[in-house]
C-alpha cells in the first residue's frame, strides 16, 4: 500500500483493504464477517463501472446543492414593492 493513490482503481484497492482489516479486528462471528466482505468485494466491483461511479458522486453532492439553492433563494427573494402616493391636500 503507497502513500499516494495514483486513482480511483487504487483508491477501492485501499478502502478495501482497510475495510476488510478492521472485519477482522471485531469481535463479529465469522460467517457474518465473510458475509460483509464478500459486500465489500461486490461493491468494488460494481464501482469499477463509471456510471455507477457518476452517480455515487452525484447522490452525495445533490442534496447539498438543493439545500443551498433553496436557502439563497429564500434569502434574496425579491420583496414586493410598494408604490408610493402622495396625498392631494
Amino acid at each position: 500500500m503507497s502513500a499516494t493513490m495514483d486513482g480511483p482503481a487504487e483508491f477501492m484497492e485501499v478502502y478495501q483493504e482497510k475495510y476488510i482489516e478492521q472485519m477482522r479486528e471485531s469481535d463479529l462471528p465469522a460467517e457474518e464477517m465473510e458475509t460483509k466482505i464478500q459486500e465489500m468485494k461486490d461493491f468494488g466491483e460494481l464501482y469499477k463501472n463509471p456510471v455507477v461511479k457518476i452517480g455515487m458522486s452525484y447522490m452525495e453532492i445533490l442534496p447539498v446543492g438543493l439545500v443551498i439553492s433553496r436557502l439563497c433563494a429564500a434569502i434574496l427573494r425579491r420583496k414586493p414593492q410598494v408604490e408610493e402616493t402622495t396625498a392631494i391636500n
